[in-house]
């Protein structure tokens, strides 16, 4: 199957990159626990769990990431590797932080995607500059962080999640000849001590798919 978006995280992108569902799950959030106060730990062998839906599709697919231990410098910030497992399919990416923003990467992608900044208040923005391989010398590409609400409650699967931060991010081409617009955006709830527990994706207006978590385990 054609990749949809950019990878803008790990699971969500394994499973738009999928040529079939595997497994049929409940909603339901199983729990878990935490001894982090970090919007996104990276200890190692943390865990979460995550089901996926995907617009016009009846069944779900689960999606595991376990934090390895290992990192690597990506310009001048230090990513944290993730191991992620869907089915028989499994792909690494990273999460990394500078200063207060938190971002994601992958090498299939070759540049990091925020998708935090836990300083700034509800109707603040970020950009990030993008150098896009893929992209010509005359497009220049950035990202469009926005703090769309803070300090909320948000329930997932029966489980209501504390002091949660709700984002969106866009990526943005413009040209010569034209300012940015927007070719892709994803919506993000990150719940502190926790980290992602949903992840909204969409095309234009429309959703396309929906990353929520089932459980997880912070070490």
């Amino acid at each position: 199957m054609k990749k949809l978006i950019p990878i803008t995280v790990i699971t969500l992108a394994l499973f738009l990159n999928s040529c079939g569902l595997k497994e049929v799950v409940g909603p339901n959030a199983e729990g878990g626990t935490t001894n982090s106060d970090s919007y996104q730990p990276v200890t190692k062998n943390s865990t979460w769990k995550y089901s996926i839906q995907v617009s016009g599709e009846t069944a779900l697919q689960t999606a595991n990431i376990t934090m390895t231990g290992d990192n690597k410098n990506i310009n001048g910030t230090v990513f944290f590797k993730a191991l992620e497992t869907s089915g028989t399919d499994s792909s690494v990416g990273y999460f990394g932080r500078s200063g207060s923003t938190y971002f994601s990467y992958s090498d299939d992608d070759g540049y990091a995607v925020p998708y935090l900044d836990d300083t700034k208040a509800a109707g603040d923005t970020y950009k990030q500059p993008v150098v896009d391989p893929a992209a010509p010398s005359y497009v220049t590409a950035q990202y469009l962080l926005t703090i769309l609400e803070k300090n909320i409650t948000k329930t997932i699967g029966g489980k209501t999640y504390n002091n949660v931060i709700h984002t969106r991010s866009e990526l943005q081409y413009s040209t010569n000849t034209s300012p940015f617009q927007t070719v892709d955006m994803s919506e993000y709830y990150v719940a502190k001590g926790i980290g992602l527990i949903e992840v909204d994706a969409f095309i234009g207006t429309t959703l396309i798919a929906k990353q929520t978590i089932t459980s997880y385990n912070i070490k």
